[in-house]
């Protein structure tokens, strides 16, 4: 009957540490390779999010009062100072939404952004002058992080108001107020879950 080896302390110590070496490698390659394909690393918004929570019935609040006052509105009567007390109010609802969710999006993207230099910049310290091609390329994304981000959101805004507010230039009243009727503000809220700052 063969002898069975009983491994030493030493040996099965030795394994380990030879296990997590190759295991740090691993990350460390991952990551590299994930920076160097451009994947988000920036901080993404949650839905769980105090603040988050607060723009998302905001913007359903808003979103549904245009409706409420769009019916209100045509059933108001032979009158014609509901109708117009009724838009109105839609246009100052669009307005505070407007500030509010605009200057939440900036917060958040700018966020996003910060995060996502600070990760660039500690990969590149991380990486060190081990290869300069590496080097060059970390750089050149560290400086394209953001700049696409705050022209989507300011033309994601831009684009909702016009719609919400029923003011799209060329097309007759009746058609742009029922613009008014969609969702915008809610699916741009949405939308916010899926930025990463990039």
């Amino acid at each position: 009957m063969p002898e069975a080896t009983i491994p030493t302390k030493e040996a099965f110590f030795q394994r380990k540490l030879e296990a997590m070496k190759a295991a740090a490698r691993e990350r460390t390659l991952n990551s590299q390779q994930g920076v160097a394909a451009g994947a988000p690393t920036g901080a993404k918004v949650s839905p769980f999010d105090i603040d988050f929570l607060f723009m998302f019935f905001l913007a359903v609040f808003n979103d549904l009062s245009d409706i409420i006052l769009f019916i209100i509105g045509l059933i108001g009567g032979p009158t014609i100072v509901i109708p117009v007390w009724c838009e109105v109010s839609k246009k100052i609802l669009d307005y505070i939404t407007t500030v509010f969710i605009g200057l939440w999006m900036f917060k958040k993207t700018g966020q996003m952004v910060k995060s996502k230099r600070q990760q660039m910049s500690a990969l590149q310290q991380k990486v060190g002058k081990t290869s300069s091609a590496m080097q060059q390329q970390l750089q050149k994304q560290l400086s394209k992080i953001g700049t696409k981000t705050f022209g989507k959101i300011a033309s994601r805004l831009g684009i909702d108001y016009v719609l919400e507010a029923g003011v799209i230039p060329f097309i007759p009243e009746p058609i742009s107020a029922l613009t008014g009727l969609l969702p915008c503000w809610t699916i741009t809220i949405i939308m916010m879950l899926r930025e990463t700052g990039d």
